[in-house]
């Protein structure tokens, strides 16, 4: 048993531990097992089937597990109201890597945040592991994110003060994970991820791709049912973005739902299915047309 197998480990979450972790709470998650990615053809802007292994795997009638229809959300501004999205619609099914792509303001981050239960629609439906977001209170969002939701984030937002394995911990005990298990559970992230040979060092001693990976394990320390990457690239050089989208490659063949916001167009084609938003609406098919 490792050094801080036997410190953190062996420490129960405070309030002051909780309150830290509110930051967090929205990227819990897990590695989901079983079925494979798409065929490479289903990279393409505009495929919308379901996934090739679909039927399969989730039945003949899977349900999605985004659902968004003809949502708008509306910014009050000083000069004039900020129509972020504009009748958006999106569906996302089991199993599937889908990258929203579009221009800075195009209303692709707008989407994560009310896919997440972050922020709110104004008018129509969203509908995330066969809940609906706009029926659900504060807290039961919050218990939704924590039991349904990683989030992976452009720029870390690690504890740090904390060291890399306290961060995924922290996650997986906020998740609900008991103290012996939460310790389990961050020892395989960090070990799947390359690094476990880290595990007592502190964010900051750590590069760019490494910071992203442990930020990747926090999000999985909950086995999400959807893992949720917004600009996960965007702080990092090429070698760092390689791995970053090399681990969201394995994590889908292992099953894992991702929905990843980017502007960059080689990140994207790492998708199975890619995404375009423009001015607040999706331009390539969504994927709608596929529900029953």
């Amino acid at each position: 048993m490792g050094t801080w197998e036997r410190g953190v480990g062996r420490r129960d979450v405070t309030e002051s531990d909780r309150g830290d972790g509110v930051r967090m709470r929205g990227a819990v998650g897990a590695i989901a097992t079983g079925g494979g990615s798409g065929d490479g053809d289903a990279r393409s802007a505009g495929v919308t089937d379901r996934p090739a292994d679909g039927p399969e795997r989730w039945g003949t009638s899977p349900e999605p597990v985004v659902a968004v229809v003809g949502v708008h959300r509306t910014f009050d501004a000083e000069v004039a109201p900020v129509r972020a999205l504009r009748g958006t619609s999106l569906t996302v099914w089991p199993g599937e890597f889908v990258a929203v792509t579009g221009p800075s303001g195009s209303g692709k981050s707008t989407l994560l945040n009310i896919i997440a239960g972050l922020e709110r629609a104004d008018d129509g439906s969203v509908v995330v592991a066969g809940q609906a977001l706009g029926e659900l209170s504060e807290t039961r969002l919050a218990r939704l994110r924590r039991r349904h939701v990683g989030m992976v984030f452009q720029f870390f937002h690690l504890l740090e003060s904390m060291t890399a394995a306290d961060n995924v911990v922290l996650a997986a005990r906020l998740a609900g994970l008991g103290r012996r298990a939460a310790v389990r559970r961050a020892q395989d992230l960090l070990d799947v991820l390359g690094l476990l040979e880290r595990a007592e060092a502190l964010p900051a001693t750590l590069s760019g791709g490494q910071r992203q990976r442990l930020a990747i394990a926090r999000a999985l320390a909950g086995s999400p049912t959807l893992l949720l990457a917004d600009e996960p690239t965007g702080a990092l050089d090429s070698a760092g973005a390689a791995e970053v989208l090399d681990l969201f490659t394995r994590l889908h063949a292992r099953g894992q739902t991702i929905v990843m916001v980017t502007h960059d167009a080689a990140v994207a084609a790492g998708a199975q299915r890619i995404v375009a938003m423009r001015d607040g609406q999706i331009e390539s098919p969504s994927g709608l047309e596929d529900l029953p």
